[in-house]
């Protein structure tokens, strides 16, 4: 499988729009609206690749996809989304959009 570079670049500079602190690196904390942004993009994104998407009552967001194989293991990937105040804008998303 191939990185898209220009999709993981799109989705970083995406994702550091929905900051608290424009001009001061990005500040997206946990339950904010910039977190509520960032959250709901997220969700578009994994359900444009086909992924079924749930959250769980702590704002985790989940999502799967059903493998060809269902007698193999399952490959889970996670990551956060929120950021340290005034982080940059690999904080938070950069794994999960590699990913």
């Amino acid at each position: 499988m191939k990185i898209n570079l220009n999709r993981v670049i799109k989705d970083i500079e995406i994702l550091s729009t929905f900051n608290a602190t424009p001009g001061s690196g990005v500040t997206r904390l946990s339950y904010t609206k910039e977190d509520k942004m960032a959250r709901n993009y997220i969700i578009e994104q994994m359900k444009a690749i086909g992924l079924k998407v749930w959250e769980d009552g702590y704002a985790n967001l989940f999502g799967r996809r059903e493998g060809k194989y269902t007698n193999l293991p399952v490959i889970r990937i996670g990551s956060h989304y929120d950021t340290v105040i005034n982080g940059g804008s690999f904080d938070g998303c950069r794994s999960g959009i590699c990913t």
